[in-house]
């Protein structure tokens, strides 16, 4: 779990063509894109159906989408065809301005080609090549000559940073802390570049550097931190033998643009019960992630290459799909509940993060985030076609009371795994928030490949086991149960 590719020739949307009983909204979400193959879009009822998972799971899981990558227009289809369902389903937005979509700033630090190294001295030059020689971060970065300061002992530190030159420090990565601090350097963030020890011999060769995501409020790689070039052994002997005064060449090819995602975000409104109406004034948030990890940059000409995501996690979709349409065409519950269809849980959790700093529900009224991840398939060490199974079982009283209603909701069979911690539940977690998921991953091999496709997925099982999701939801929901951690299960937060 989680737990450019070629652009969409065709791709798959839903038909603007609504159901006549279903209670609309207000509010529109953006409309969907054009030239779309049509299918044709099944009524949305309050009661789960098999006909509405079929094609929702379907839809997102559709070769068309390629593999729903976070920042694709695959993913953007996705995100339309999510928002559509939940405005037939009478659910109402509640994302910005209005709108089922959460917007969430990201930029990218795309590599166009790749990168060149090469070191001069005087008329001699030597090139580099990536990976056999080097690895360096994605980070733009152009120089048409970096004066070399090679050191190997402290005294060879220089007094200040200079961003012209390329201080390379042949020393372990504790030694390098020391020389840095003894001068006042910090961690290097103001050199041109910062090259450190790699590999003892040559790697393997690359055709160009990862490109990375980031959210544009809280970037990954930080613009106080140093570019740092990892030299393996025919480069970092080569600036052995060259000495001070050679000048490296460096151009990574990488630019950054900006690729806002998107999270589709709705709401059930909560109305308290008689004996309790302040229930009204707490929430639960019900979340699954609707990416996925696109291309099979491996795959041979020819090849199937689309890494399609059914059971991961277009299931978990279809599945919060129904319950969020199952509790906006039922008896309003007593609590808010919050319906979170998050983007970009394969790339880190980052979009349930987003809506985390950005809530739609603030969590000090947040009493539970349910969570749905690889449901699409049954699970016999969970009991079979029908059962889910729930991560940190043994962590609160959700379980329990769970069995004590008769659910076909089993324990987490494979606490080795460490399930608990590897989905977006783990995101309300360390923000102190009861956190847990529902799936009946059996450890298939089509986690992450292009064999995760819609044939595999067993309907009837999903069928049942929506419905059994959906009555945990509704002891939540409705207020009968509280959940909490149990004496002492609370996992500690991060500091």
């Amino acid at each position: 779990m989680a737990f450019l590719p070629t652009l969409l020739a065709t791709a798959m949307v839903l038909v603007v063509v609504h159901d006549q009983g279903a209670a609309p909204v207000s509010t529109k979400p953006a409309a969907p894109s054009q030239g779309l193959v049509e299918r044709k879009v099944p009524p949305s009822r309050p009661e789960v159906t098999r006909e509405e998972l079929e094609h929702v799971l379907a839809s997102l899981a559709a070769d068309e989408l390629e593999g729903r990558a976070t920042a694709t227009p695959g993913i953007r289809i996705a995100g339309d065809l999510l928002a559509e369902r939940l405005r037939l389903a009478g659910v109402a937005p509640g994302g910005d301005a209005g709108t089922y979509f959460q917007a969430v700033p990201m930029v990218r630090a795309r590599s166009s080609a790749a990168p060149e190294l090469a070191l001069r001295r005087g008329e001699a030059s030597r090139a580099f090549q990536l990976g056999v020689d080097y690895d360096i971060v994605a980070e733009p970065l152009a120089h048409e000559g970096l004066v070399v300061r090679f050191v190997d002992a402290p005294e060879r530190m220089p007094d200040a940073a200079d961003l012209g030159m390329a201080l390379v420090l042949d020393a372990s990565a504790a030694q390098r802390r020391e020389w840095l601090a003894a001068k006042g350097l910090g961690d290097g963030k103001g050199f041109g570049l910062i090259v450190t020890r790699g590999q003892a011999k040559q790697g393997a060769p690359r055709e160009r550097l990862v490109s990375r995501l980031e959210r544009v409020d809280k970037p990954a790689a930080r613009a106080d931190q140093p570019i740092v070039l990892r030299a393996h052994a025919p480069l970092l002997e080569a600036l052995r033998q060259a000495g001070d005064g050679a000048l490296l060449v460096v151009d990574t090819k990488v630019e950054k643009v900006r690729e806002d995602c998107r999270n589709v975000v709705g709401l059930v409104e909560g109305v308290g019960t008689k004996d309790d109406p302040k229930l009204a004034d707490s929430a639960l948030v019900l979340s699954a992630h609707y990416d996925h990890v696109g291309l099979d940059e491996r795959a041979r000409e020819g090849e199937d290459r689309v890494m399609n995501g059914a059971d991961d996690d277009a299931s978990g979709c279809a599945m919060l799909a129904e319950i969020a349409g199952a509790l906006a065409g039922g008896p309003p519950p007593a609590r808010d509940v919050v319906f979170l269809f998050a983007t970009a849980e394969e790339i880190g959790l980052v979009g349930t993060e987003y809506h985390l700093d950005h809530p739609l529900a603030p969590l000090a009224r947040t009493v539970a985030n349910l969570n749905f991840e690889m449901v699409g398939r049954p699970d016999a060490k969970a009991g079979g076609p029908g059962f889910l199974w729930f991560t940190g079982h043994d962590r609160t009283n959700l379980h329990e009371a769970f069995v004590a209603a008769a659910l076909a909701i089993a324990p987490d069979p494979y606490p080795d795994q460490m399930f608990f911690e590897r989905s977006d539940n783990y995101a309300f977690v360390k923000r102190g928030v009861v956190g847990q998921t529902f799936s009946s991953y059996n450890l298939h091999k089509d986690y992450h490949r292009v064999t995760d496709e819609v044939a595999s997925i067993d309907f009837a099982h999903l069928f049942e086991a929506t419905k059994a999701a959906l009555a945990a939801v509704r002891l939540v929901a409705d207020g009968k149960v509280e959940p909490l951690w149990k004496p002492g299960r609370a996992p500690l937060r991060p500091r």
